[in-house]
């Protein structure tokens, strides 16, 4: 079946397919490999509750830091709405009302633009400058920051030379 990867190293959205080896399975092995961990949680879900977005369960945790995010910013009717950037990799697929996965009925023109990409560095200016706060499950930019360009011109004029030290006081 059809799905959506995100790659946020390669910084690419592009389509896949997914294998669904039983009615239980769910396509969890492909899922898995595609993202490339082995446990996942949904990162985002549309509105409409009929695409979800999975990601890395343990992202943000590990040996190293994750040096690769990405977030959505999706515009409808309703308004704008969005996450805060999430770590390493997604794959979206359509929801079945039982819950299952199915075939995804976005069109990747649309999700390529509902995707941002940032690095790790971006990421950290956006929590110094308080865009970002992974102690909450807010989206990344509230309604002073309609866009990520938006929020990046706010980075650009803010001075974060106070912030620069890391952990042990290194730069």
């Amino acid at each position: 079946m059809r799905a959506i990867k995100i790659d946020s190293k390669n910084r690419t959205v592009t389509e896949i397919e997914i294998t669904q080896r039983s009615k239980d399975d769910g396509c969890l092995d492909d899922i898995y490999k595609a993202i490339g961990c082995d446990t996942i949680c949904q990162g985002f879900s549309y509105r409409n509750k009929q695409h979800i977005c999975f990601v890395d369960d343990n992202g943000l945790i590990g040996i190293e830091y994750p040096k690769h995010f990405f977030a959505f910013r999706v515009k409808d009717n309703l308004g704008i709405y969005g996450t805060q950037p999430l770590a390493g990799n997604g794959v979206i697929v359509k929801v079945t009302p039982l819950g299952n996965s199915g075939t995804c009925g976005l069109k990747l023109e649309d999700v390529r633009q509902q995707v941002s990409f940032f690095s790790l560095e971006e990421v950290r200016q956006f929590i110094r400058a308080g865009i970002v706060d992974y102690n909450t499950y807010h989206a990344p930019l509230d309604k002073n920051y309609q866009t990520i360009e938006s929020a990046r011109e706010v980075l650009r004029v803010v001075d974060l030379g106070a912030f620069d030290k890391t952990n042990g006081g290194e730069k």
